[in-house]
């Protein structure tokens, strides 16, 4: 089974916490979102403690809104997509938009959704 490419130990770690908070690492939709939600440049936007679901802040407006680059964007509409095949993401502009890392990201979300990748191994860091 491969291994998930984290950018850095802060994403690891964001992503033990997200596991946690969402009580999902058993479940492979939660974790696929949650994996790619843990990116520094998503986490530290999101106040979590506000969150119900992993997608609540998409919906925040004025003051509250999470505000991110076309990259970033792009990655967060596929693990929506991942955690739910019913919203919307276009595979070509996702791709466009990626450089090598969020490419990575992609890959590894992708891999966690299909059952390739196991995410039991980061639940050590979450505390």
């Amino acid at each position: 089974m491969p291994g998930i490419h984290f950018v850095n130990a802060e994403h690891r770690h964001n992503f033990g916490k997200l596991l946690v908070l969402f009580g999902s690492y058993e479940d492979r939709e939660y974790s696929a979102a949650c994996y790619v939600l843990a990116h520094p440049e998503i986490y530290r936007k999101v106040n979590w403690a506000r969150t119900e679901s992993p997608f609540d802040f998409l919906k925040w407006r004025g003051a509250d809104r999470v505000a991110l680059s076309t990259g970033f964007r792009n990655i967060v509409a596929l693990a929506a997509n991942l955690f739910n095949p019913a919203n919307k993401f276009n595979l070509m502009e996702a791709m466009m938009s990626c450089g090598p890392e969020l490419m990575a990201v992609f890959e590894s979300a992708v891999a966690i959704r299909a059952g390739r990748a196991a995410v039991i191994q980061v639940l050590d860091l979450a505390e």
